[in-house]
C-alpha cells in the first residue's frame, strides 16, 4: 500500500528580509534574490493511508535541512499542504514520515507507521517542478543469529518432526524415516539444508544450492525413480528434473511439489489429481504443472497454490468435505479458483484448507467436525469461511483436526479438536483460543499431523500434542497436553 505526495517548487519575488534565506551577501535587489529562492508547498494527491494522523516533512538543499511544522491528517484525507517556506535554488532531497499519532504526540523519538523514501528534486526559482515522495510501509525487521548447535527452523509432518539446525544439518524424530527414534537424531549424510518437507513415512530436503534430497519409504514415486517402490531408503537421494534451484518443497500423504523459478513440479501420487495437470497418472520424476506460481501447499491428497500475480487461492485433487473451496464436493484433476485474492499464504491439510490473507484475517473451508474451521459451528463449509475472533495473524498451521495461528505479537492461537490445542482441555474449541503461557513465538508448526511445535525467539523449542510415534521428542510416547520444551 502507497500513498503519494507530490511536491510543487514554484519561484517567488522574495522582499529584502528574505534574502538571509539565500546563499548572497545580502545586497542582492529583490529580482536577484528571485533567481536563487524557491517556495516549496507539499500536497498530498493520493488519499492518506488509514490509521495516519500526522506527517513530517524535511528537505536538505545547498547545505541546510529544513523541517517545517507537523502536519495533521486524516485517512482517506486527499488534500494536504505543507508550506516549507523559501529555499534556495538547487538540487534538493526531500524525506518524509507519516505516523498512526496525533502530531501533539509525536517526538523525535517516535517511530514512524510510514516512510518515504527520499527523493530528488532541482528547485529551480520561477519555474515548477514535482518530486514524488512514495510512502512505504515502516515494518521491523526481526534478524536472529543462529550458531551450528542452535535451532535455524521446525518442521513437522503427521508423525515426526524435523529440526534445522544453524551448521544447515537435520534432525530428525518420530515415526517416519527412523521408525521409532524418540528424541532428535541427526539425519546421515544430509548437510547445507535450507528447509524440510515431511510426508507419510518420507521426507525431503531443499538445499541451499536449489537441490531436492529424500529419504524414507517410497510410497508412490515420492522418492524419485532412483528407490523402487516400496523400497525403503535411509540415505537421502536426490531428485532431478528441475528448470533451475528450488526455491520451495511441500510434501503430501504421498506426493510432493515444489518451486523452481515461479514453476510448479509435482511427482508421487496424483490418484486424485494431487498435481493438477488434468489426469490422474503417478510419476515418480517432477511433472511440470504450471508457471507464475507465488506459493504452495501439499495436502493430503489435495494441492492449493496461490497466483504469484494476483494472489488467487487455486485448489486441486480431492475434494469430499470441499477441501478445494470452489463450493462443490467433486474431485478435480486441474487447479479450480476459490474465490479469494489477494493471498499471503495458503496451507492444506488432510480434508480442509486454511488461507491467511493480505489483511492479516484467516479464511478456511473443508471438513468441520471438530470446530476446525473456526466459525463458531461444525458444519462443513464449500467456500471460504472466516475464522472468528482473530486479527492480526502473521502464520497459519492447518493440522489434522486443529488449526493454530501465529498472532502479531508472538502469542499462538489454536482451535479444533481440543486434545490437540495445547491448552490442557479436552472439550473442542470452535473459535481460536490463546494457549496460556506461550510468548515470544517466532513460527509455529502442525502440518497434517496431531501435534504442534514452536519456534521461540529464545531459538528453544516446545511441543505438544500427539505422541504415539514419539514425535513430541521427549523421549516417551506418553500424550503431552501443553507445551514441552524440547532437549536437542
Amino acid at each position: 500500500m502507497k500513498a503519494t505526495i507530490s511536491v510543487g517548487v514554484i519561484g517567488i519575488i522574495a522582499s529584502a528580509a528574505l534574502i538571509g534565506c539565500g546563499s548572497g551577501s545580502g545586497n542582492e535587489t529583490a529580482s536577484e534574490a528571485n533567481d536563487t529562492l524557491a517556495s516549496v508547498d507539499l500536497a498530498l494527491t493520493n488519499s492518506v493511508p488509514a490509521g495516519v494522523q500526522c506527517i513530517k516533512v524535511s528537505v536538505t538543499v545547498a547545505g541546510q535541512t529544513v523541517t517545517p511544522p507537523l502536519v495533521s491528517t486524516s485517512s482517506g484525507q486527499s488534500a494536504v499542504n505543507v508550506s516549507i517556506g523559501q529555499l534556495p535554488a538547487g538540487a534538493a532531497t526531500f524525506q518524509a514520515w507519516a505516523y498512526n499519532l496525533a502530531c501533539a504526540s509525536v517526538t523525535s523519538s517516535t517511530t514512524a507507521n510510514w516512510v518515504a523514501d527520499p527523493a530528488s528534486a532541482s528547485l529551480v526559482a520561477g519555474y515548477v517542478s514535482t518530486v514524488a515522495l512514495n510512502f512505504r510501509q515502516n515494518n521491523n525487521v526481526a534478524i536472529s543469529a543462529n550458531f551450528s548447535g542452535n535451532v535455524a527452523a521446525i518442521y513437522t509432518s503427521n508423525y515426526a518432526s524435523y529440526a534445522r539446525m544453524g551448521d544447515g544439518t537435520v534432525m530428525e524424530w518420530g515415526g517416519t524415516g527412523f521408525w521409532g527414534q524418540w528424541v532428535p537424531t541427526p539425519v546421515a549424510s544430509l548437510t547445507n539444508v535450507a528447509e524440510v518437507a515431511g510426508g507419510n513415512s518420507f521426507e525431503c530436503a531443499r538445499k541451499t544450492d536449489g537441490t531436492v534430497w529424500c529419504w524414507g519409504y517410497n510410497r508412490s514415486g515420492a522418492m524419485g525413480p532412483s528407490i523402487a517402490l516400496g523400497n525403503f531408503a535411509m540415505v537421502p537421494t536426490q531428485i532431478t528434473g528441475f528448470n533451475g534451484p528450488v526455491s520451495s518443497i511441500t510434501a503430501g500423504t504421498s506426493h510432493v511439489c515444489a518451486l523452481a523459478i515461479g514453476y510448479l513440479y509435482c511427482w508421487g501420487n496424483n490418484a486424485e489429481g494431487e498435481f493438477g495437470n488434468g489426469n490422474t497418472t503417478n510419476s515418480s520424476t517432477p511433472v511440470t504443472i504450471r508457471s507464475a506460481v507465488g506459493s504452495v501447499s501439499a495436502g493430503a491428497n489435495h494441492t492449493c497454490i496461490t497466483d504469484s500475480y494476483s494472489g488467487n487461492v487455486l485448489c486441486t485433487g480431492s475434494n469430499t468435505y470441499g477441501q478445494l473451496g470452489n463450493n462443490s464436493t467433486t474431485n478435480s484433476s486441474s487447479f479450480v479458483y476459490t474465490n479469494l485474492s489477494g493471498a499471503i499464504a495458503v496451507d492444506a491439510s488432510a480434508y480442509h484448507t486454511c488461507v491467511l490473507g493480505g489483511d492479516n484475517l484467516v479464511r478456511c473451508f473443508g471438513i468441520n467436525s471438530w470446530g476446525n474451521l473456526g466459525d463458531g459451528t461444525t458444519t462443513n463449509r464449500l467456500i471460504p469461511t472466516l475464522v472468528s475472533g482473530l486479527a492480526n495473524v502473521q502464520q497459519v498451521q492447518t493440522g489434522y483436526s486443529h488449526n493454530c495461528a501465529l498472532v502479531q505479537g508472538g502469542t499462538v492461537s489454536c482451535w479444533g479438536a481440543g486434545l490437540y490445542l495445547g491448552t490442557g482441555q479436552t472439550a473442542n474449541q470452535l473459535t481460536p483460543a490463546t494457549i496460556p503461557g506461550l510468548s515470544g513465538v517466532l513460527a509455529v508448526h502442525t502440518n497434517q499431523g496431531s501435534h504442534t511445535c514452536v519456534e521461540l525467539s529464545d531459538r528453544s523449542v516446545k511441543c505438544w500434542g500427539a505422541n504415539d510415534s514419539g514425535q513430541i521428542g521427549d523421549g516417551s510416547m506418553a500424550f503431552i497436553a501443553r507445551p514441552m520444551q524440547i532437549l536437542f
